[in-house]
Order: structure tokens, then sequence, then C-alpha cells
């Protein structure tokens, strides 16, 4: 009996093991754009208000920096409305999307490059203080997921130090 699960546990493992020997693997995917679109939560000057953004992504390098792997490098530009604190702000972005293909149902990636937050005349950035109009420039950094909802169309889900959002993303 000792010897059948020792047979049985080094099969289980070898046989797990070429499972995951095969996972991020494979051919590039053969879109080469990016539609979408993200809503959640934003910040401004330290307060959350309710951000929408439209994607759209351009795929540049069709097999990225690491060479063993599956990954593909995108140009992605993200922009729209940021709702906080009674006053439309506007949130864009302009970066580097670095995806990591794990098999045909799920996708992870980083972002690196910049972004920024430009705010109207009605915006104030101390509640209950003086009114103004300002634009903030930062580094733009994030890591998200994508999951294969249908064949054409993405799950979202990212995460930065300036949003926290729920979106699609359609491949063309």
């Amino acid at each position: 009996m000792k010897k059948l699960l020792t047979v049985l546990l080094a099969a289980f493992t070898l046989n797990s093991g070429a499972a995951v020997v095969q996972d991020f693997k494979g051919d590039p995917p053969t879109y080469t754009f990016n539609l979408g679109g993200l809503a959640g939560v934003g910040v401004v000057d330290s307060r959350a208000g309710f951000a929408l953004l439209g994607t759209a992504a351009a795929k540049i390098i069709n097999k990225g920096f690491a060479g063993d792997i599956n990954n593909q490098v995108f140009l992605e530009a993200a922009f729209g409305p940021l709702f906080v604190a009674g006053v439309t702000a506007f949130q864009y972005g302009f970066h580097l999307r670095w995806d990591f293909v794990k098999d045909e149902d799920w996708t992870f990636y980083g972002v690196g490059g910049l972004g920024g937050v430009i705010t109207g005349s009605a915006y104030s950035p101390i509640p209950a203080g003086p009114t103004k109009a300002s634009s903030m420039f930062y580094p733009r950094f994030a890591v998200g997921a994508m999951w294969g909802l249908f064949p054409m169309a993405n799950l979202r889900f990212e995460l930065s130090h300036e949003l926290i959002a729920l979106g699609v993303v359609f491949l063309l």
C-alpha cells in the first residue's frame, strides 16, 4: 500500500509539473489593437471619486523582452472624467503595457509611463478651501489582469496609486 501511494504521488507531481511548465508558453495572440473602458475609484489630491476611462492600445512588440515566455508590449493611452468633490476633473495616462499571457483565459500585465489629472477652476484641493484650476503630472505604474470573458473581449482589473478599476477590453 505504501508503494502504491508513493507511485500515485509521484505520478500526480509529475503531471502537475507538466501542466505548470505549459503556462506562459505558446504563440502570441493575433490581435494588434485594444479598445476598452475602465470604471472605478480614482484619486486626486488624496480625495477619491468615481473614474470613467476609455483606453486604446496598439501592440508595438509581438515577442516581448522575456524570450522564454509568451509576452507582448502595447503602447496604451487612457483618458476620461473623474468625478470628485462635486467637480469633474480629467484623468489621463500614456504608458507601456507589458502583457504576460498565461493561457487563453488569463493575461497578467504591468504598466509604466506617465499620467496626470487636469482640474477646472471650480475644484478646491482642500475641502471648503479656495478654488483653482490645476494640472498634476506623475509617473504611472500599475498592475492588472485580464480574464477571457469571450473570444474577442476580456474583463479587465487594474490597480495603481491613482486608480482601482474594473472594465472590459475588446481585442481587435
